[in-house]
């Protein structure tokens, strides 16, 4: 009982996927066997555009099912042995264990492509739908994995001012 409590505390409820309060644990975990193995770790920070408009549209039981069928796409192009977490509202980050930069945004790419071809309805109504992710990556932007997150997140942010969906790396070296 105590174990399902504890996996139910994990997982976001509407998705099922990771939570938030999974993640610092598991980042940490993966860091030290990435230092031990020697391979990188690359953070992609995902968000859904102008998800407050469709919210506002069609309203938000649309928005969750929105929610539930991006997980089940990004569910649909990571790895087994990669990680999914809804950290917020509509922002997603993906954990890809021993992915450089260049392996990650072909991995990004791939799930921006599935994410715009694919068709996501509500109520027989097709719904565009598109992201937006930042890609970073440990140790190539930063040491710490705060620190690749952020940049993770910044690019997440140039990705939106350039357009939105797209992928946008990281750029430059962070330390800290």
């Amino acid at each position: 009982m105590h174990s399902r409590l504890q996996e139910q505390a994990a997982r976001d409820p509407l998705t099922g996927l990771y939570n938030r309060r999974n993640l610092g644990e598991t980042l940490k975990n993966d860091k030290k066997l990435a230092d031990q193995e020697h391979y990188p770790l690359s953070i992609l920070m995902i968000d859904i555009d102008r998800f407050k408009s469709i919210n506002d549209h069609y309203g938000h039981q649309c928005g969750d099912q929105a929610l539930v069928w991006l997980s089940e796409q990004f569910g649909k192009t990571i790895r087994a042995n990669d990680y999914i977490y809804r950290i917020g509202g509509e922002e997603f980050l993906i954990l890809l264990r021993n992915a450089n930069p260049q392996t990650a945004c072909q991995r990004a790419e791939s799930i921006r492509n599935a994410v715009e071809t694919s068709d996501f309805c509500y109520h027989g109504q097709p719904i565009d739908l598109s992201v937006s992710i930042g890609v970073a990556t440990y140790p190539y932007h930063g040491v710490e994995i705060d620190s690749v997150i952020r940049a993770a997140d910044k690019a997440l942010y140039a990705a939106k001012a350039n357009g939105r969906n797209r992928v946008q790396v990281c750029s430059g070296t962070l330390m800290g």
